[in-house]
C-alpha cells in the first residue's frame, strides 16, 4: 500500500473510516481493505483542549476479516488522506494485535515516532482559534 491509495469513506450511518479501496467491477459495492473507525474526541493539552483523532477496529471483535465489500447507497463521499493522516494510520496498523503479519509485509519498515505524527495531525488540523466547538 502507498499513502496515496489511502481514502476516507464518509457512511451514511455517520462513521468515518480510513482504508484502501479495491476497484470492483460492480458498481454497486466498493471493497475496503483494513478499514479503521475514525473518532475525534476533546483532550486537555496544557491549558486547552485540543481535538485527538482515535482510530479504532472497524467490526472488530465481531471479526477477523479486514476486507469488507459496502453497498455504494451507504457511501456518503470518499476522500484522499492527508500525508500526516497516512502516516499515523500505518502507525496504528503496525501496533494492532491480528495485524502484525499482514502488515509487516505490505508497510515498509521505519521507525515511526508517535509524538511526531500526532503533532503533524494537530497542524494539519489548527485553524488558528481557540474556539472549542
Amino acid at each position: 500500500m502507498t499513502p496515496s491509495s489511502y481514502k476516507i469513506v464518509k457512511l451514511i450511518n455517520g462513521e468515518d473510516i480510513i482504508c484502501t479501496i479495491t476497484p470492483l467491477k460492480c458498481d454497486k459495492h466498493i471493497r475496503v481493505e483494513f478499514p479503521l473507525k475514525m473518532q475525534v474526541a476533546p483532550r486537555m493539552q496544557r491549558d486547552r483542549v485540543v481535538e485527538s483523532l482515535h482510530l479504532s477496529h472497524w467490526v472488530h471483535p465481531a471479526t477477523e476479516t479486514t476486507i469488507f465489500d459496502i453497498p455504494s447507497t451507504s457511501v456518503i463521499m470518499v476522500a484522499e488522506v492527508s500525508p500526516g493522516l497516512s502516516k499515523y494510520y500505518e502507525y496504528v496498523l503496525k501496533k494492532m494485535d491480528n495485524f502484525d503479519d499482514t502488515i509487516e509485509e505490505i508497510i515498509h519498515e521505519e521507525d515511526i515516532d508517535e509524538d511526531e505524527i500526532y503533532n503533524e495531525l494537530l497542524m494539519e488540523l489548527d485553524t488558528g482559534s481557540d474556539s472549542i466547538h
